[in-house]
């Protein structure tokens, strides 16, 4: 179930992706197991008196990644710190997209600081992307939010100020 909703996140992440550039980059999210099905008992057996001694598990799916990658550079290694953003950002859109399809409800949405490493092209896509849900936004320069519906709070010297 996991590879196959990793598979459904790719395919709506690298929709998403590809609007974000412009078309000028192709996102892959590819699922990595730990270990493969057919060899997670072996393994579990193999490691069992280490982890014993560790009170952990050392193998298994708690231990899955996701490789994510941008025209087939990772960029968790290579990545800017604006493309690691940005990525960070798509998953989210294509998550709240999952579930939106799935319950029929848009999800709240967190965000924190997450325009201010954005050029201004990628902030409004994400700000046009999110209209349709509520979402809580942090950012140092409210200014980014400019167009934008909703309320800004301003926090300052412990005060909280509408505006």
């Amino acid at each position: 179930r996991r590879r196959q909703f990793v598979e459904e996140l790719s395919g709506i992440a690298r929709k998403i992706h590809a609007q974000l550039s412009g078309e000028r980059e192709e996102l892959l999210v590819t699922y990595e197991p730990n270990v493969k099905e057919e060899q997670f008992e072996e393994e579990l057996l193999r490691v069992r008196e280490r982890d014993r001694r560790q009170c952990m598990t050392s193998v298994g799916p708690h231990r899955d990644d996701l490789l994510i990658s941008i025209d087939g550079i990772d960029i968790r290694k290579f990545g800017s710190q604006g493309q690691q953003r940005s990525t960070a950002l798509v998953m989210k859109l294509a998550q709240a997209k999952i579930i939106r399809d799935q319950t029929g409800e848009a999800p709240v949405m967190l965000l924190d600081d997450v325009l201010s490493e954005l050029d201004r092209d990628r902030q409004r896509f994400i700000l046009r992307n999110i209209d349709d849900m509520q979402v809580f936004i942090t950012c140092c320069d409210s200014r980014v939010l400019d167009g934008t519906e909703g309320k800004i709070f301003s926090v300052s010297g412990g005060r909280i100020t509408e505006g």
